[in-house]
């Protein structure tokens, strides 16, 4: 059933939202937080705008999304996962967000040495047949026990090796030169980001993302720390070592800093909001 807070039109979000943000950072200009969970704020007009509307469709965790009317353009936003990450040579959105997950988003980086899966996407036909064109998958990393979704269906199909700190292995889970694997305590025990030096993505997890209030700032989520708030601020200080221009999340708003003095900053601002400088 619609939410009321829909604009009238096609596409609504049904009272099954968890609120998980996904949609508004997919198609921000169609999909808005009213209240607790996602509405539709505007109705696409475009071939274009319909196809980022499915896109958000087909990533909703819990298929709270749905379009009543012409399906033409679904194709096309199947097609478009794994997207690329615009400017981060070889990294992939992969879509297809999990409510086992929460929500939380996964990616693919597609390398010589063999293509890597941060966190674990829903385990849907399409995106393993698309997967597939794009070399499958050697190494899946789980940055953490939140986010691990369906990541045995994924190391089955593809026979792939998972990489996960020890103490964050429970009974849901069953480094090479360009990748550098770092211990980031504090969201949990175990918890570690995934650095891909070649595109300069930090692949962060529960770490840290991008705020939507304010936006444009780095922040941790203390709401849903399951260790340590100031082992996870200090895991923060650790990241001022590292050259990353791209922090892509499992929860949280993905995005590109300009460069390594405005990473900095970032960072600095971070702390200084947590009290640590």
């Amino acid at each position: 059933m619609p939410r009321p807070e829909n604009v009238q039109g096609e596409f609504y979000v049904d009272h099954t939202c968890i609120d998980c943000d996904t949609c508004r950072w997919i198609a921000p200009d169609f999909y808005g937080r009213v209240g607790s969970q996602s509405a539709m704020t505007a109705q696409p007009q475009t071939d274009e705008d319909r196809i980022l509307s499915f896109q958000a469709l087909l990533s909703c965790p819990t298929y709270s999304i749905h379009s009543t009317g012409d399906k033409s353009e679904l194709k096309t936003a199947v097609d478009r996962y794994p997207e690329p990450v615009k400017g981060a040579e070889g990294v992939y959105y992969c879509g297809y967000n999990s409510e086992k997950s929460y929500g939380g988003s996964a990616w693919l980086v597609v390398r010589e040495g063999g293509n890597v899966m941060i966190d674990s996407p829903r385990f849907d036909p399409k995106l393993v047949k698309r997967v597939k064109a794009l070399g499958g998958v050697k190494y899946i990393f789980l940055t953490h026990r939140d986010d691990v979704a369906d990541h045995d269906s994924w190391a089955a199909e593809f026979g792939a090796e998972r990489i996960i700190h020890a103490s964050e292995c429970n009974s849901q889970q069953g480094t090479e030169c360009d990748l550098e694997i770092i211990h980031t305590p504090g969201h949990t025990f175990g918890h570690c980001v995934l650095l891909h030096k070649p595109s300069q993505a930090l692949f962060s997890g529960d770490h840290l993302a991008f705020s939507r209030e304010p936006p444009g700032q780095l922040r941790i989520f203390k709401d849903y720390n399951w260790y340590s708030v100031p082992k996870q601020v200090e895991s923060v200080r650790k990241l001022l070592d590292y050259d990353f221009l791209y922090v892509l999340p499992g929860h949280g708003r993905p995005r590109r800093m300009r460069d390594a003095a405005h990473r900095l900053q970032l960072i600095h601002d971070l702390l200084k909001h947590e009290g640590a400088l």
